[in-house]
């Protein structure tokens, strides 16, 4: 996920870390973090791998050392587009990797964004399907006590109204490509 971002703005434009992990934070918005520690060996292990490299930057940090400004190679680009066609698996970083795969529909072309919505949409449905069988099992299991059943089953319907919401923008993004 981590490999698609950065590759991702690095087609945009050169940059340093600190702006790929201002930019990779307000992508995933505010209460989720990512550490520096795995932002800089995600970007270790892409200039390890030939994918960025470190251009000459004359200007300096606040603590005065040079900043080591990237920039993406020809295999970096390919590897942007193999990453950026992955179908989704459905798990719990999927929605990060679609805000991330969603910030970057400018380098994609209109079928690629289709696709890629198509796919979150399915994403969303079997989510939706599961979070209404779960709250039919909580109607029905007899471990639930009846004080407890009525609270579960409104988080269920919380996170079912969600992902409801998710699916009508989707709806609404497709139509709106579509046409």
């Amino acid at each position: 996920m981590y490999e698609l971002f950065i590759l991702g703005e690095l087609k945009d434009s050169p940059m340093h870390g600190y702006l790929l992990h201002q930019i990779l934070s307000q992508t995933l918005g505010p209460l989720r973090q990512v550490s520096w520690g795995t932002l800089y060996s995600v970007i270790a292990r892409l200039e390890e791998e030939g994918l960025i490299q470190q251009i000459p930057q004359l200007g300096e940090s606040s603590r005065g050392k040079p900043r080591k400004v990237y920039q993406i190679t020809a295999a970096g680009d390919a590897e942007f587009y193999r990453l950026v066609r992955r179908p989704f698996e459905h798990n719990q970083e999927t929605e990060d990797l679609f805000r991330i795969k969603l910030s970057k529909f400018h380098h994609l072309s209109h079928d690629m964004q289709l696709e890629i919505l198509r796919q979150y949409k399915v994403f969303l449905e079997v989510e939706a399907g599961g979070l209404e069988a779960h709250a039919e099992h909580v109607r029905k299991a007899s471990s639930i006590s009846e004080a407890e059943r009525p609270h579960i089953l409104n988080v269920l319907d919380y996170e079912l109204t969600i992902c409801e919401a998710k699916l009508a923008w989707v709806d609404t993004c497709i139509g709106r490509m579509d046409s």
